[in-house]
């Protein structure tokens, strides 16, 4: 049976008209939905026939999404510059401006992900890169099968920059080039015969004629859109010939890399799938979009139950499982970001989701017990009674009496991370002004009045580019910790502080060295995650006197406690390559895995 907190918000829900919708019965494997109607239109327009069995040819994008995400993109709507990214097999679809046109066939964009894959620059702006390494992925074959043709080794010949490495004019000519790992380019002497069909001007590169040929044949899908270039992007490559293994079998395969897209011919297959686009969206949420663990809290009065956030799709899900390893099951799949938001009592769990906008959900201790929210970023009071949303800045409101009291100082361009205490008689929260580019400023704002009173002196929010973040209250709702963390004047800080409510203007850091992190108990002892002299990070906990270490480290941070306060639930980036969760007991014994994507 839910919860009182949980019963009460699906009630006021239900008052407002809210609808209930239903998730998938839990499962590791999360099917990955459309995250907005337009991708769903192109996918259909393309590959819909395709996956009835109406249609008998190889995918343009994919049989159905693998991931989702939303990306830092510099031309993104303000304030939060993100753009929506839907990941197929073959591809990605982006939509930057959710403003725009969308009956502007460039409403959503196809991205670039061969030029990024070969060169290693990620795009995060029209103008603007972040160089890293090109990506060790084979463009055709076996994943792991290192001796195949692999996304970097076509930088040395590839029109990255828009004037190197093009080539003349060969129509009509015979493909006779072939590209094999650590090599050069070389003839293509026992390789099938194919010609060139057709000469690109901008990036100046051939292209081969079965896939011109392919690509103008209505059959196949590409003339469904206004132009080639759509999907495929210009040529980047000349086409080579190369051997891959295929289900561990040798193949003769001609490849070729467009900006978008790339095209295999393997002679060998039936004839409808003798041309295939590879598969360059999964190849990129292999190399961008590894799994990794973000986030990992205790149910709130279910002392074994805990709830976890891993990316593994490209986007975040949502996990529910026993501190011992078991029961692992899936609560929701595309959340946002690692925003758990809130653990109710009762076992239920309010989280963000995006298929399409951004929606909040509550799930109860049913999987398929799911219900949309009408407020955006909501978090439920410990009674159960009030939720604090966010509307012109931070607002709260009783459901029971219809008021609603905005929290002062609070603005809504950058105001976030609300803290109920536990009494429910006050609301931590951050607040930005944004225009002014000032630092993050922290309040304590009573939740019945709405007054607020700023944390610390002025002086202690000198830095512009400081974050400050609340991170948890003492049992008693008493004092306050908060973490902050940034530039001041040239130096980096990195300090966790408290707060009495009598007396917010006065912020003390803790005494503690080393200490970046922290996480009351409902006991009163206080974890912590503390770093050493070589950046190492462990737990500590503190218990107003004792200090004392409880897990060795490296790479152990972000501790939650479980409802009794005897054991808490940590980061573990010790030995797992993308990270884990581990549990310990209070005292320090009992520390095993429970988790890694």
């Amino acid at each position: 049976m839910m919860g009182r907190s949980v019963l009460m918000l699906v009630a006021v829900v239900t008052l407002l008209g809210g609808s209930l919708a239903t998730t998938r019965a839990a499962d590791v494997e999360v099917e990955v939905p459309f995250a907005d109607p337009m991708f769903q239109r192109i996918w259909d327009r393309a590959d819909a026939t395709v996956a009835s069995g109406e249609t008998v040819r190889s995918w343009l994008w994919g049989p159905s999404p693998i991931g989702m995400s939303r990306d830092y993109y510099v031309q993104s709507a303000a304030p939060e510059q993100l753009r929506l990214v839907q990941y197929f097999d073959k591809a990605r679809m982006e939509i930057t401006d959710p403003s725009g046109d969308p009956g502007s066939p460039w409403y959503v964009t196809n991205g670039l992900l061969v030029k990024e894959l070969v060169s290693g620059e990620r795009q995060y702006g029209d103008a603007q890169f972040v160089a890293g390494s090109p990506a060790q992925i084979p463009v055709a074959g076996d994943l792991g099968d290192d001796s195949n043709l692999q996304f970097h080794h076509f930088a040395p010949y590839a029109t990255l920059d828009g004037s190197s490495n093009q080539a003349p004019d060969r129509t009509g000519q015979v493909v006779d080039a072939s590209l094999f790992p650590g090599q050069p380019v070389g003839d293509a002497a026992g390789f099938p015969t194919v010609t060139y069909a057709a000469y690109e001007p901008t990036l100046r590169h051939n292209i081969a004629s079965v896939f011109w040929y392919w690509m103008h044949t209505p059959e196949n899908g590409i003339l469904t859109y206004d132009t080639w270039v759509y999907p495929m992007g210009y040529p980047i490559s000349e086409p080579y010939w190369t051997v891959v293994t295929v289900g561990g079998v040798p193949q003769q395969v001609l490849v070729q890399l467009f900006e978008r897209r790339v095209l295999t011919y393997t002679p060998a297959n039936p004839a409808a799938w003798r041309v295939e686009m590879g598969n360059v969206g999964a190849a990129y949420m292999q190399w961008f979009d590894s799994p990794s663990v973000q986030r990992a809290v205790y149910s709130a009065d279910d002392p074994q139950e805990l709830i976890i956030g891993a990316s593994l799709h490209g986007n975040s899900d949502i996990f529910r499982m026993r501190d011992d390893g078991s029961g692992l099951q899936s609560v929701a799949n595309s959340a946002y970001d690692e925003d758990l938001a809130q653990v109710l009592a009762g076992g239920g769990i309010i989280y963000r989701q995006y298929n399409g906008s951004a929606q909040n959900h509550l799930q109860g201790t049913h999987p398929d017990a799911v219900t949309a929210l009408p407020w955006e970023w909501p978090v439920l009071s410990p009674d159960g009674m009030r939720v604090a949303y966010r509307c012109t800045g931070i607002c709260v409101f009783n459901p029971a009496s219809g008021l609603v009291v905005v929290m002062q100082h609070s603005t809504e361009a950058m105001v976030g991370d609300w803290l109920w205490s536990p009494d429910g008689h006050y609301l931590a929260y951050r607040s930005r002004d944004n225009a002014a580019h000032t630092a993050a400023t922290l309040y304590i704002a009573n939740t019945t009045t709405g007054v607020a009173s700023q944390v610390g002196p002025d002086d202690l929010y000198t830095g512009s580019d400081l974050l400050v973040s609340p991170r948890s209250w003492s049992p008693d709702s008493g004092t306050l910790l908060f973490a902050m963390s940034g530039e001041d004047s040239g130096e980096w800080i990195q300090t966790v502080r408290q707060v009495e409510v009598a007396a917010p203007g006065t912020a003390h850091t803790l005494m503690v060295k080393g200490a970046v992190d922290g996480a009351y108990a409902s006991t009163g002892l206080l974890a912590l995650t503390r770093e050493n002299d070589a950046g190492e990070t462990s737990i500590w906990t503190l218990d107003g006197v004792t200090l004392t270490q409880i897990t060795d480290g490296p790479g152990h941070s972000r501790p939650s406690w479980n409802s009794d306060g005897t054991r808490l639930v940590f980061r573990d980036d010790s030995s797992a390559p993308h990270g884990a969760f581990s549990v310990v007991n209070a005292d320090g014994s009992g520390q095993h895995e429970v988790f890694r994507p």
